[in-house]
C-alpha cells in the first residue's frame, strides 16, 4: 500500500471503509481523490498511463515522485495541519492565500512528501516521515503572484477555456495544448531556444534558459522550475495561435516535431500547425549530404551529425551514415556529471549534493551561486 498513490487508486472498498470510520459521505470522499478531475484534466485513466498535470505522489516505478505539494504558511495556520487537493496539480506552484512558493519535498532531507509514510497521529502530515523535521519551521520563498494560475484553476474546475481565435474550448483540450507547449519549454532540443525567445519577446520573468534543468521526465521538475515554465507556457498560449506560431518559426520548430501523433491532438493545435508550420516530406539524399559534408570541410568545420543537420535543416538516415563521429571527451576526475577545471573532486561532490538538496541540476545551481557572488562584487 505504501507504494500506491491512493489519491489515484482508492478502490470502492477502501472508500467505503474510510467513510464508515470517519463519518464522511462516500461522494465527498471520492471528491478528495484524483477522480474529481475526471473529464477536465483526466480523459481516461487505465491505472498505467501517466496523467497530465497530476504526477504521482510518493513512489512511482521505483523512483521518488514529488507530486504532493504543500504550503508551509497554510500548515502553520491550520488548527490541524492537512494537505490541499488543489496542491496536487502540477501547474499550481504558489499559494494564492499567502503568496509563497509551494514545497514538494522536505527542506531538510529532500525526501518527497508522502502522507502514507507519516505517523497515524492527527496532523502528522506536517512532519517529515524520513527525518522528523517539522515542515512548519522552515520559511518558504515569497514569489510574484502567478497571473495565470487562478485562471488555470478555474478552467480545471469545470469552466471552458478561451483559446484565441478558436473561442471557448473544453478543459481537456485547453490543458492538452498547454501541456504540449509546457513540454516543449521543459525538455528536448528546442527547450533552450524557445525559453530564450519567450524571455526576449514576452512579458515573462527574465530567467536564463540554463537556470531551469532540462530533463526528460518533466514530472520531476522542482516547484521553482515549474513556477517559471508555467508562466512561459501561458504567455505563449495567449493570443492563440499567432504568438506560438511565430515562436516556432523563429526557433525552427516544424509540424513534424509537433504532429508526431496527430490522431491524439486537438484540432485547435493541428489546424494552425499544419497550415503555418508544414515543412513537406523532403529528406536530404545521399548525394546532397555528401555535398554538404564537402561544403563544411572546405570551410574548416567538422561534418558531425549536428553540423550537417543544422546546415540541411532536416534529419536523414544518410546524415547518420556519412557524418564524421564527434570527438570523444575525456572524463575529468571520477565524477562525470560536471566539469570545471581547477575544482577539486570533493568540492564538486559537495556542490552536487547541495544542488540536489535545492532541487536543481548541478549546472544551474553553480550558475546561480556564481551569479550571486559576481553581482555582489559588481562584476555582473
Amino acid at each position: 500500500m505504501h507504494r500506491t498513490d491512493l489519491d489515484r487508486f482508492a478502490c470502492e472498498d477502501l472508500i467505503a471503509g474510510l467513510s464508515a470510520h470517519t463519518g464522511i459521505e462516500r461522494d465527498d470522499m471520492r471528491k478528495r481523490t484524483l477522480r474529481s478531475w475526471t473529464g477536465r484534466l483526466i480523459g481516461e485513466d487505465d491505472g498505467r498511463n501517466k496523467l497530465l498535470w497530476l504526477p504521482a505522489a510518493g513512489i512511482y516505478q521505483k523512483s521518488k515522485s514529488f507530486g504532493q505539494q504543500t504550503c508551509v504558511a497554510c500548515l502553520q495556520d491550520d488548527a490541524v495541519p492537512h494537505l490541499r487537493t488543489t496542491h496536487r496539480l502540477a501547474f499550481i506552484t504558489s499559494c494564492p492565500h499567502h503568496g509563497r512558493l509551494l514545497i514538494d519535498r522536505c527542506p531538510e532531507c529532500t525526501a518527497p512528501i508522502q502522507p502514507l509514510y507519516a505517523s497515524p497521529s492527527l496532523g502528522s502530515v506536517a512532519i517529515c516521515w524520513s527525518c522528523n523535521f517539522d515542515l512548519r519551521r522552515r520559511e518558504s520563498l515569497v514569489v510574484e503572484p502567478h497571473r495565470a494560475q487562478g485562471e488555470l484553476l478555474r478552467i480545471a474546475q469545470g469552466d471552458w477555456g478561451k483559446l484565441g481565435s478558436f473561442g471557448l474550448v473544453y478543459p481537456l483540450v485547453y490543458f492538452r495544448i498547454l501541456w504540449i507547449i509546457y513540454r516543449l519549454l521543459a525538455t528536448g532540443r528546442f527547450a533552450y531556444p524557445l525559453r530564450e525567445w519567450a524571455r526576449r519577446n514576452l512579458d515573462v520573468p527574465d530567467i536564463p534558459p540554463s537556470a531551469i534543468p532540462r530533463i526528460k521526465e518533466v514530472e520531476r521538475l522542482p516547484t521553482h522550475s515549474r513556477h517559471h515554465l508555467i508562466q512561459y507556457s501561458c504567455a505563449l498560449l495567449a493570443g492563440w495561435p499567432d504568438q506560438f506560431i511565430t515562436a516556432c518559426q523563429d526557433v525552427g520548430i516544424s509540424s513534424r516535431v509537433l504532429l508526431k501523433s496527430s490522431k491524439q491532438l486537438p484540432f485547435a493545435l493541428c489546424a494552425p500547425v499544419t497550415d503555418k508550420l508544414h515543412d513537406g516530406d523532403y529528406r536530404p539524399t545521399a548525394s546532397e549530404v555528401a555535398a554538404a559534408r564537402v561544403f563544411l570541410e572546405d570551410r574548416g568545420t567538422q561534418a558531425t551529425r549536428r553540423a550537417l543537420t543544422d546546415l540541411l535543416g532536416q534529419k536523414s538516415k544518410h546524415i547518420d551514415e556519412l557524418a564524421v563521429p564527434a570527438s570523444d571527451h575525456c572524463t575529468y576526475g571520477r565524477n562525470r556529471y560536471w566539469k570545471l577545471d581547477g575544482v577539486s573532486p570533493d568540492i564538486r561532490a559537495a556542490a552536487r549534493a547541495a544542488a540536489v538538496h535545492d532541487g536543481h541540476n548541478v549546472g544551474p545551481w553553480v550558475d546561480q551561486v556564481l551569479r550571486a557572488e559576481l553581482t555582489k562584487r559588481g562584476l555582473l
